[in-house]
């Protein structure tokens, strides 16, 4: 049989019958540019023998010793918004264009980042994965994607971050952990969870609401951090002096507890939440006894109230400014 067929329909033929014969294509500067190993179904750009790699032998491999040889670009000229496009996908079927649909935590794309360790190249430092996340349907495929290095000594890649198909970005989770809306969370073991710095004196993290309006931040210098809320005049109205602090200082119950969680059971003061919420309720967040609703991922558990001493503050000083004019009103 002929290894090399032209047939109007279909071009082109080589090695029909799916013999094993190789087809190598020569450039200037390299004889196997392109080279088609039969008997290993494995096309090579710029060299014969294909590698293993990351423990897979790629149906594609591209190796050169210069951007020219060992690189690939995509380029897109088109007067529109577009750019150059690569594409990787996963079907549980078996043939082209399947329609047969994949599962959960199914491998849906990997990129995998191999250095040669003197021995093999079978190991990657670091890896890029896109899976499937939950139960997908029509028109309905929720995904992730997780970030991977191999810490040093070791051969085994270990997840670092992902954004999970919630939107929320994960770093030493894997999954959600307390507030399952919050779209930043970070876990440390032996160390600080997440650390922000700046070269000079200023903000670290700024906080806004609904994108548009400064509600706080917090801020550095070279030996202190500040814990700042907007408190600028131009932002009140409604300004009032002439209140009683007293009074309502007078209805807080400070209290000594220490927290169930405490296996130490080491006393603390504080405040009990609920007691403080009807004196100062802006110093207080949540409802008291509220569980997570059903779909929350602690569904039926405490959904726990929070409070922020530093509210507590404006109460304290004025009630010292009250109890100081008696005083003097005493005296004099």
């Amino acid at each position: 049989m002929a290894l090399t067929t032209i047939r109007q329909e279909q071009g082109v033929v080589i090695n029909e019958g799916s013999t094993d014969v190789d087809f190598r294509v020569e450039s200037n500067g390299q004889t196997h540019k392109l080279f088609v190993n039969g008997g290993e179904d494995v096309v090579c750009f710029g060299f014969e023998t294909p590698e293993t790699l990351g423990g897979i032998e790629s149906g594609v491999q591209i190796e050169g010793t210069d951007y020219a040889g060992g690189s690939l670009s995509i380029w897109r000229n088109a007067n529109d918004d577009a750019g150059g496009y690569l594409q990787l996908g996963k079907s549980r079927g078996t043939a082209v264009n399947s329609d047969t649909i994949v599962q959960d935590n199914d491998d849906v794309g990997i990129i995998n980042f191999i250095g040669a360790d003197g021995t093999d190249r079978a190991h990657p430092i670091a890896s890029i994965r896109a899976a499937v996340d939950g139960t997908p349907g029509n028109n309905d495929m929720p995904g992730r994607i997780e970030f991977m290095t191999t810490a040093d000594g070791g051969t085994t890649l270990t997840e670092r971050a992902r954004i999970d198909s919630s939107g929320r970005m994960l770093v030493g989770l894997t999954s959600a952990s307390g507030n399952a809306s919050a779209k930043l969370q970070a876990r440390g073991t032996g160390a600080s969870a997440a650390v922000f710095d700046r070269t000079n004196d200023g903000v670290v993290v700024g906080f806004k609401r609904n994108g548009s309006n400064d509600v706080g931040n917090i801020s550095i210098t070279s030996s202190n951090t500040a814990y700042n809320t907007s408190s600028d005049y131009r932002l009140k109205e409604n300004v009032d002096y002439s209140w009683d602090a007293t009074t309502r200082l007078k209805q807080l119950k400070p209290a000594r507890f220490n927290f169930i969680v405490d296996e130490t059971n080491t006393l603390v003061d504080g405040f009990i939440a609920h007691e403080v919420s009807s004196i100062v309720p802006e110093a207080i967040t949540g409802a008291k006894d509220a569980v997570h609703p059903v779909g929350h991922h602690e569904a039926g558990e405490i959904d726990a109230q929070g409070i922020d001493h530093s509210k507590l503050v404006p109460l304290l000083v004025k009630t010292i400014q009250e109890l100081e004019a008696r005083i003097t009103a005493l005296e004099g």
